[in-house]
């Protein structure tokens, strides 16, 4: 996928994707830090718009107004995992008070299980398993 193909919302738009998705050469502004598999933990390819393959779900909401931002979804990736991502940035935006956290999986039960925490599978209505 491309950013521009990634949903969006009144308090998520194409520049947050860019801020938690692994930047381009010409990118500027990312708070992106690597993915990680879960559970176990260890360095996993990055995540970046053209290894996604189709969104299961997402939720973004703005808690603080301004550029506060709090974020979270799982997505199918092109080789066949799943990645989750739990985000967030204070009212001041991405690049100051902010945080990304991506996780990949073999599977969806296990990104569901290990990739978000309770909150992040409460904001997307699922539970550990997979199931919503």
């Amino acid at each position: 996928m491309l950013i521009a193909d990634l949903p969006t919302n009144d308090d998520w738009s194409a520049y947050d994707w860019s801020a938690v998705l692994k930047p381009g050469p010409d990118d500027y502004g990312s708070s992106y830090t690597g993915a990680h598999w879960a559970p176990l933990g260890g360095p996993a390819p990055d995540i970046t718009a053209d290894r996604i393959a189709r969104i299961h779900g997402w939720q973004a909401s703005s808690p603080e107004g301004g550029g506060s931002r709090n974020f979270a979804c799982v997505v199918e990736l092109t080789d066949g995992t799943w990645a989750a991502c739990m985000a967030w940035a204070d009212y001041t935006g991405w690049g100051c008070q902010d945080g990304v956290e991506w996780r990949v999986a073999a599977d969806l039960p296990s990104i569901v299980s290990y990739g978000l925490d309770c909150e992040g599978r409460q904001r997307l209505e699922l539970t550990a398993g997979g199931a919503g």
